[in-house]
């Protein structure tokens, strides 16, 4: 008796057709592979892309900006506001109850991990946040 592990040794026929060729499966050697240079790469587009405007109004609670998505390949927050001067800024972080970070306005957040993320402003007023979020998947 041969061991589970032991590789079967498969006789084939002398002329074997195609249903006997189809109906095994083959075992495919593991080729360990060492790439010595560049390695050429394509960008392809993402195939979703969404644009929200979410309201944020100073009252202290947090606004979801956006959903834990593992499909999302990147995300673009944006908070424009007139009323909005260089020493107020909006906080962003991963959760509702999370350490939030200062960020100023009309600059450009640029999100590439999958988390949530939750947005409020840090002093009196009220500023229009427009996220961009693109997905590389349906």
């Amino acid at each position: 008796m041969t061991e589970p592990t032991a590789p079967i040794p498969i006789e084939d026929l002398p002329d074997p057709d195609l249903s006997d060729l189809q109906g095994r499966d083959i075992p495919y050697p593991a080729v360990r592979v060492q790439h010595n240079g560049a390695i050429l790469t394509r960008a392809v587009p993402n195939q979703v892309g969404v644009v929200e405007a979410n309201v944020l109004n100073a009252d202290g609670t947090g606004t979801k900006m956006l959903n834990a998505d593992p499909r999302r390949a990147r995300a673009v927050i944006v908070c424009v506001s007139q009323t909005l001067t260089t020493a107020t800024h909006i906080l962003v972080a991963r959760s509702k109850t999370g350490a939030y970070a200062p960020w100023p306005p009309n600059v450009a957040l640029v999100v590439t991990h999958r988390d949530e993320l939750w947005a409020k402003l840090n002093a009196a007023g009220a500023g229009t946040v427009t996220v961009i979020s693109e997905s590389y998947a349906d």
